[in-house]
């Protein structure tokens, strides 16, 4: 998932591993689905393709427990701000592998385009957000009522 800093992101990831929780979820629809169990790796400037690695191993060695187990939930792992590691390191490297065969699934988010080789393995989302897409989620994030008035400024009730 790429885009602008401040495009809640990290928070779309958070919303779905709130309400992705198998039985456990609350709605019917949510309920429907495997729960989520997410292996997370802050990405930075520094990040290493073994540090990359072993959360992957961490989470198929899960997955393999779960599978065993004859539980439906699926493991994720996924690199917040996975633009970040150096490219010259190509750090992103250690992906080819696993998403060549997967084993878990895999999200990424990042302010920063991958170059060709790593999204050529993966379904990039992107959207731009202008301010009344944020004014928008922001209240829906706040729980704000919403009015019958669909224009752009009055969609939601002060």
């Amino acid at each position: 998932i790429i885009g602008t800093p401040g495009s809640s992101k990290s928070l779309s990831m958070r919303i779905v591993e709130a309400n992705l929780l198998g039985q456990k979820s609350r709605t019917e629809f949510c309920k429907r689905f495997a729960a989520l169990d997410i292996f997370f790796h802050q990405c930075n400037e520094n990040s290493t393709a073994k540090e990359i690695r072993n959360t992957f191993v961490k989470a198929i060695e899960r997955q393999d427990v779960y599978s065993r187990k004859g539980d439906r939930t699926q493991c994720v792992v996924f690199l917040d701000e996975a633009g970040l590691p150096k490219e010259k390191h190509k750090v992103l490297k250690v992906l080819h592998s696993f998403l060549d065969l997967p084993d878990v699934s895999f999200v990424a988010i990042s302010n920063l385009h991958f170059d060709a080789a790593n999204a050529n393995r993966m379904i990039t989302l992107r959207r731009t957000l202008d301010l009344n897409d944020l004014r928008v989620l922001a209240k829906g994030c706040l729980g704000c009522v919403c009015c019958n008035d669909s224009s752009k400024e009055g969609r939601f009730a002060e």
